[in-house]
């Protein structure tokens, strides 16, 4: 932003006025977070968030971007505690119960993983990685060119 552009100047003008109506302006979003699949998708980031932004900053935890170190980790921590801190990462887990047996079961895949695999990184280790996008809730289609289309694309190389 540069505050001496017009459009943005208008931005601080108008900021009540534009949040009053941003229902208005802004559609909905699509996604949920209990959605069905949610907690799947979103707990390999949340976890290694936690691992990361927390837990590697107390004492004795050393640098957990490392495998070994987040072995070691894996060996020391209070699964009780860290399931219960997942938990409350997603939200208020009485407001849909069923997911939390979910949480629970991932965290513990995760530890595991850190415990079994040897990969010198801990997202190495966590097989499913984190979402990049929005685009990583689904499986990817493959695009692929078709001979017909070679024309359009060498068109396009050209230009």
């Amino acid at each position: 932003e540069h505050p001496i552009r017009e459009r943005d100047l208008s931005h601080y003008h108008f900021f009540e006025k534009y949040h009053a109506f941003l229902d208005r302006v802004v559609e909905p979003v699509p996604i949920k977070r209990w959605a069905k699949n949610s907690v799947k998708q979103t707990h390999p980031g949340l976890f290694m968030g936690l691992l990361l932004n927390h837990y590697m900053y107390r004492e004795g935890n050393g640098n957990l971007y490392f495998g070994d170190n987040a072995e070691e980790f894996a060996d020391s921590v209070d699964e009780a505690q860290l399931s219960e801190q997942m938990l409350g990462m997603f939200g208020d887990p009485t407001d849909h119960e069923e997911f939390s047996g979910d949480v629970e079961d991932l965290t513990r895949e995760a530890l595991s993983q850190l415990r079994l695999d040897d990969d010198q990184w801990t997202s190495g280790r966590i097989k499913r990685s984190p979402m990049r996008s929005l685009r990583d809730v689904d499986e990817q289609l493959p695009i692929r060119s078709e001979y017909r289309y070679r024309e359009i694309f060498e068109t396009l190389d050209n230009r």
